[in-house]
């Protein structure tokens, strides 16, 4: 008898019918689904399915369903779960993933031996794996590249996106800390990852790993990989054989990432690389940049470089000056039939931004990614509650708050200075100024902290030794997403979806505690 009867149907495909998934080898243990014919239950075509959504697997003797990453999730029993959440299977279960609908009709317990209970995975997904560093490049003076192999050297990272980012925790004097850090290899070389870092002013993680991470040392690998910054499709094409990308920073780590994968992968691309640093010596990936890739396929690839500040002695014959709108202009004649991909500080982001628009750029054609934090206009967004949704008017910038009440019940609103606060409360609520204390509770770990509401939930965390994952620390990662029930302020520039806040979730690295509340961590 199959493990595992599912009946399904997509009403837009007007198709339903019945599948088993099947063991195809006595060892396996864990069933893919997703639009990728290769896939083990493959879904129709279907733009809000990603090539590999979702992963049913058979661990603790019991089945469990775990998003992998997708980009427009997985819902069971009319709840989304979080990327690289695992939530156990019954029948009768409901799946769905876009437009297509599972139900699960059985499922039989599999017969697993002490040599199959822990099989090895064919390449990175979901799981936590432990990897050792096996080198270290010295990319500049307070950058480096960590280079990443798990134990058996098996090639296991073919499957991320080129541009997207992985979670690291480490330990440090006998904490645990956790980072969210942007790949700089290609998924086209397997047996190894890499993580470029910089060197920090203040920063706990990069300067551990820049002063004291060795060869030989080893950290954990949280999950899969994560994020939407990349030059592919959902279907694994380009988006576009057109690209420009301008980087600065750190922000050509992903950047590199996908250079580097189209041209292991010999793509048919037309791309501009423009990249600016203070110095010649801050240059990142500059020779393999200049001297293999745009010099090896000069048809597909032009690398552009620019220095803004002192050139140290260095003799410099390349362009100086930052990259603007005239520079654009000139080096790239058909901008306006390019996807443009920016990453960097946000005041370079920003500035690169404002330089498109002024040029009459389609602005639906760029893509950024940040590292860094400066502060925007934020807006006032009322999640449904109840059914109903509230909506506050405001005549200036204001805050957030989202309410998941501990205490479920009638929906009001008030309203104090420059922040707006959902209550719900059988009486009417009253205003909490963001300096009134607060206590937050994690409910995990069984730590808690008091403390003013000034601070974030991610800095009360690491204040309360509480580990939450974050890297942006400016609402647009989700490294930190965390569920949550009591009232938060935060900014409105944050990457949730209306149904994720809806549902609880909120960004820990952005959102301000207002009295008490209960955290899932």
């Amino acid at each position: 008898m199959p493990p595992i009867v599912i009946r399904y149907s997509n009403l837009e495909a007007e198709f339903d019918g019945t599948v088993t998934l099947e063991q195809q080898q006595p060892s396996q243990t864990s069933w893919t689904i997703g639009r990728d014919e290769t896939c083990d239950l493959p879904l129709p075509l279907d733009h809000a399915i990603s090539g590999f959504n979702s992963l049913i697997t058979f661990e603790e003797g019991r089945y469990w369903i775990i998003d992998q990453h997708s980009t427009n999730g997985t819902r069971v029993n009319g709840s989304t779960i979080r990327s690289g959440e695992r939530v156990p299977l019954e029948a009768r279960t409901r799946i769905e993933v876009g437009q297509t609908t599972l139900l699960i009709k059985e499922l039989q317990p599999l017969e697993i031996t002490e040599s199959q209970s822990s099989p090895a995975m064919d390449f990175w997904q979901a799981e936590d794996v432990e990897v050792e560093c096996i080198h270290i490049d010295l990319e500049s003076l307070d950058t480096k590249t960590f280079w990443f192999a798990t134990p058996d050297r098996r090639p296991y990272f073919s499957y991320f996106q080129p541009g997207q980012f992985g979670l690291i925790e480490v330990e440090i004097d006998g904490i645990l800390h956790s980072r969210a850090y942007s790949i700089s290899s290609s998924p086209a070389r397997p047996y190894t990852l890499t993580f470029t870092i910089k060197k920090k002013p203040g920063g706990i993680v990069s300067t551990y790993f820049f002063d004291r991470f060795q060869v030989g040392d080893h950290l954990v690998l949280k999950g899969g990989p994560m994020g939407a910054f990349t030059c592919m499709s959902e279907t694994g094409e380009l988006l576009n054989s057109k690209l420009l990308f301008i980087g600065a920073g750190s922000g050509m780590t992903p950047l590199t990432s996908m250079i580097r994968w189209l041209y292991d992968t010999v793509t048919s691309c037309d791309v501009v690389l423009m990249q600016s640093a203070r110095t010649p010596i801050d240059l990142l990936f500059h020779t393999e940049l200049s001297e293999i890739i745009a010099r090896k396929r000069p048809e597909c690839f032009r690398y552009l470089a620019t220095i803004t500040g002192d050139l140290l002695g260095f003799g410099w014959a390349g362009v100086r000056g930052r990259i603007n709108g005239d520079l654009m202009r000139s080096q790239v004649p058909d901008l306006m039939e390019r996807d443009v991909f920016v990453c960097g500080p946000n005041g370079f982001m920003q500035a690169i931004e404002a330089a498109l628009q002024d040029l009459g750029f389609p602005m639906a054609q760029l893509h950024q990614e940040s590292f860094g934090s400066d502060s925007t206009p934020t807006e006032t967004i009322n999640p449904p509650q109840s059914g109903k949704t509230t909506s506050i008017p405001t005549s200036k910038p204001a805050t957030t708050t989202i309410n998941q009440s501990i205490q479920p019940a009638q929906l009001q609103q008030t309203t104090q200075a420059d922040s707006h606060i959902m209550s719900n409360g059988s009486t009417p609520s009253i205003a909490v100024s963001t300096a009134t204390k607060t206590k937050v509770m994690f409910m995990e770990s069984g730590e808690s902290i008091d403390a003013s509401g000034s601070k974030t939930i991610l800095e009360l965390a690491e204040q309360a030794g509480v580990n939450i994952p974050a890297v942006c620390r400016a609402g647009t990662c989700k490294a930190c997403k965390s569920k949550v029930r009591g009232q938060v302020e935060y900014k409105a520039n944050c990457t949730l979806s209306d149904s994720e806040k809806n549902e609880g979730w909120v960004l820990a690295c952005i959102a301000k505690p207002l009295g008490t509340i209960e955290v899932e961590r």
